[in-house]
């Protein structure tokens, strides 16, 4: 029989919980304050610390912006951030860190240039100039130079800084990345050179030495697989593989043949790995110590020291979950559940006889599994007891296939929605755009211990529900 459940009431946003990282493969502008520095992407707006580039918050769809950014622009005569989308017109105030949209009376905006007079607006009705931090403008003729623009006027020329020559840089696998545009930023002695799909670069602005790099976010295709190495966050789109350190400072690796790798060493970064996932379509990775097991669109490998994957079995359909059991290895594929020991492959059935129909997540606590089937989730106990769970709305003709768990909950994805199960007192609560969630397809999902990390096409963010589900 199924066991109903509480629906408790959805949560609130709060954006101290959420760090949202949209894909900064495209950079629409650099603009900065006495206090804070502002990264645009089409996803949202990275606000950084000038001086140390620690990443403090993400203003995105979240606070409240209703499209994709086009550009940004500081105003220092009202405080404010300026942000333009292709309808509206946004205002983020520093004092307050709150996002408001702007009625200006008109409704296209091309450009917005920073003078010593004011900040100006270059609209479809000609160029207005914005009083100070109010919602009121005045048509304009004269700008005092010098100005600063951002978007179709954008003024970031990098040909007047011969340092950039010859305006590209390599990564670390040698691919080359064009510079576009250069943001000089006197008050810290600093230029900020835009690199489209490689980040934001850092030089000192007199000696011409770059610094460092700003380089946050995932590509902008979907990430497939995230799992945990050497206490390392690991990503995995189709064609690359990224981590987070400990530190929180991002790497990134292409999985292309021919090139060097940042940690040639690495499973995840191998030749072999890459091969494998070009050949037969990566579909999972569990991490063993000292090798990784690999599920495919039709068989299970080992991936050892040696870099050569050695097959263990072929099902001839998609191996969709491993996980481990005891002392032996749980396979989810879409024919079902199968348990592997040191010399056997084992059917698993249920009392339900729901993992027949397939099995495509496979999530644990220290103590509980949960498998991702047909419609519901079935939870195996320590006791060997099996129970039924169906997230509240979800669609029953759709199987479960993004799902994790840690200590007490259990996180289950669903189009732009995440439903969080309680296992203390069986109770569901709802996670949706509304509370903070970005309103994009969800396509993997991990949990440690303090973070929910969420992935969709183009943005990776990270939830810390150890503080808001205590």
């Amino acid at each position: 029989m199924l066991q109903l459940f509480l629906l408790l009431a959805t949560l609130t946003y709060e954006p101290r919980h959420w760090l949202h990282y949209p894909s900064m493969s495209e950079i629409k502008s650099v603009t900065f304050s006495n206090r804070s520095l502002f990264i645009a992407v089409p996803g949202g707006i990275y606000i950084l610390d000038p001086r140390t580039y620690h990443h403090r918050r993400t203003i995105t769809v979240a606070d409240g912006i209703e499209e994709e950014i086009l550009f940004a622009a500081f105003n220092p005569f009202g405080n404010e951030l300026l942000i333009v989308c292709p309808g509206h017109l946004y205002q983020f105030l520093l004092l307050t860190q709150q996002i408001y949209q702007l009625n200006p009376p008109f409704k296209h905006i091309s450009s917005i240039g920073i003078a010593r007079n004011g900040a100006f607006l270059e609209t479809e009705m000609g160029l207005f100039q914005k009083n100070g931090g109010a919602d009121r403008y005045t048509t304009a003729r004269n700008i005092i130079e010098p100005v600063t623009w951002y978007g179709a006027k954008d003024t970031g020329n990098i040909r007047g800084w011969t340092f950039l020559t010859p305006y590209y840089i390599t990564d670390e696998e040698l691919n080359p990345y064009p510079l576009t545009r250069a943001y000089p930023d006197p008050q810290n002695q600093r230029l900020l050179v835009v690199s489209p799909n490689y980040g934001v670069l850092i030089y000192h602005l007199n000696l011409g030495i770059k610094e460092t790099a700003i380089r946050l976010g995932p590509p902008s295709e979907p990430v497939k697989t995230v799992l945990k190495l050497n206490n390392q966050l690991w990503f995995c789109t189709e064609n690359q593989t990224f981590f987070i350190d400990s530190a929180g400072t991002w790497h990134f690796s292409a999985n292309r043949p021919g090139e060097l790798t940042f940690q040639s060493q690495h499973f995840l970064t191998s030749q072999q790995f890459f091969e494998l996932n070009r050949q037969e379509n990566i579909r999972t990775i569990f991490a063993l110590p000292n090798e990784l097991l690999i599920g495919t669109n039709t068989t299970l490998y080992r991936l050892n020291n040696d870099h050569q994957p050695a097959l263990i079995a072929r099902f001839n359909t998609p191996v969709n979950a491993i996980a481990q059991f005891q002392d032996s290895i749980l396979i989810g594929t879409d024919n079902g559940l199968f348990l592997l020991t040191a010399d056997s492959l084992i059917r698993v059935s249920d009392p339900f006889a729901r993992l027949d129909f397939g099995v495509y997540n496979i999530s644990q606590t220290k103590e509980i599994t949960f498998f991702g089937t047909q419609g519901r989730i079935l939870r195996l106990d320590p006791d060997n007891t099996w129970t039924q769970l169906i997230p509240p709305g979800f669609d029953l003709s759709q199987p479960v296939r993004t799902m994790t768990a840690q200590k007490d909950f259990l996180f289950v994805a669903s189009n732009q929605e995440i439903a969080i199960y309680r296992l203390t007192d069986n109770t569901w609560q709802s996670l949706t755009p509304q509370q903070g969630l970005m309103p994009s397809p969800i396509t993997a999902l991990y949990a440690d211990e303090n973070f929910l990390w969420i992935a969709g096409p183009g943005i990776i963010s990270r939830y810390e529900y150890s503080r808001q589900l205590r």
